[in-house]
């Protein structure tokens, strides 16, 4: 294995997207770094045609499965719930751990 990834996707409604996205990266996504858990984190859009809101993506790498354990034993929870408060019914979410199984990198001249 050469890797996990953490990913929480958000569909929120139009009425907090910027604003979501904006308190996302400037803040909670820095607070589960702090955690020392992961390595870095992606901040994706997901592109779709939606009239109803917009889909993020936060990818989390991971250097072990026990880091990641612990993050969910620990950590998670707490920061659910932050976001839950902050934008409370205005969202839905759900997480999948993906394994990196090889990467391939290409260098265009």
């Amino acid at each position: 294995m050469k890797g996990l990834i953490y990913n929480i996707t958000f569909k929120v409604e139009l009425s907090i997207a910027d604003e979501f996205f904006k308190w996302m990266a400037e803040e909670h996504l820095i607070e589960i770094l702090k955690t020392g858990m992961f390595d870095s984190v992606r901040l994706t859009r997901v592109r779709l045609d939606e009239n109803d809101g917009e889909t993020f993506a936060y990818q989390f790498t991971t250097p072990s499965e026990q880091y990641l354990e612990k993050y969910l034993r620990e950590d998670a929870a707490k920061f659910e719930e932050i976001v839950g408060k902050r934008f409370a019914n205005k969202f839905v979410f759900f997480t999948s751990i993906l394994e990196l199984v090889d990467e391939y990198n290409v260098k265009f001249t």
